[in-house]
C-alpha cells in the first residue's frame, strides 16, 4: 500500500477563455481565467476586456480563500466608459474611469448563520458639464464599509432555491467626496409544493 500524502493546496487552471478582434484601427482583447485548488478552498479569477490604452480598458482580479472559517477575498477592479452620470455640485458627471480596492470577510455562527463585513475604495475620473458643453473634472475618491447579517436554510438546485429561506439585512455609507447610504432588508421563503 501506498503511505498517504499531506495535502497542500495549489491553485490550477480551471478554464480560460479569450477571445478578441481587431481592424484597421483598433484591437481588443477579452479574456476570462479561473484557478483553484481540488477543495476549491481558493480560487483566482481574471477577467480582461483589454485595448490599446490602458485607460480604456476593464479588469476585474479577485482572491477567495475559504480554507478556514473566517473566510476572505480581496479584488482589484477597473471599468471605463461605463455611461454613467449624476449631479455634482449643480452640474453634470459624467464618469469616464471607475478604479477600485476591496476587500470582504464572512464569518459564520453555524450552518445557517453568518456575518459578512468588507470594505471597498474607489477612485472616479470624469468630466463635468453643462448641456453640451464638459471639461474634465479632478479625480475623486470615496470609501464604502458594509456590513450583513444573513440567515440562509434554503435548499438549492440546479434550477434555483426548492424551500427554505433567506434573510439578508446590511448597511452601506459611503464616505469621501461621494456620500451614499444604502440599507437591505431582503426576506425570501421558498415554499416547496410540489415533488
Amino acid at each position: 500500500p501506498t503511505a498517504p500524502v499531506a495535502y497542500h493546496s495549489k491553485l490550477r487552471p480551471e478554464y480560460l477563455l479569450f477571445g478578441g478582434g481587431a481592424s484597421s484601427k483598433d484591437l481588443f482583447l477579452m479574456g476570462y481565467l479561473g484557478f483553484g485548488d481540488m477543495l476549491s478552498d481558493r480560487r483566482l479569477a481574471v477577467a480582461l476586456n483589454i485595448t490599446e490604452v490602458f485607460d480604456e480598458s476593464d479588469f476585474m482580479v479577485s482572491y477567495l480563500n475559504r480554507s478556514r472559517r473566517l473566510n476572505y477575498a480581496v479584488r482589484g477592479v477597473q471599468f471605463t466608459d461605463d455611461g454613467g452620470s449624476f449631479s455634482m455640485d449643480g452640474k453634470e458627471f459624467e464618469v469616464n474611469v471607475e478604479r477600485g480596492l476591496g476587500a470582504d470577510f464572512s464569518y459564520p455562527f453555524d450552518k445557517f448563520t453568518r456575518v459578512e463585513w468588507g470594505l471597498e475604495g474607489w477612485m472616479v475620473e470624469g468630466e463635468r458639464g453643462e448641456g453640451d458643453e464638459r471639461e474634465p473634472s479632478e479625480d475623486f475618491f470615496y470609501a464604502v464599509p458594509f456590513a450583513a447579517y444573513v440567515h440562509d436554510t434554503s435548499l438549492y438546485t440546479y434550477l434555483g432555491p426548492l424551500d427554505g429561506m433567506r434573510a439578508r439585512f446590511s448597511l452601506r455609507p459611503a464616505f469621501g467626496e461621494l456620500t451614499f447610504l444604502t440599507l437591505t432588508a431582503d426576506i425570501r421563503r421558498y415554499i416547496h409544493v410540489t415533488r
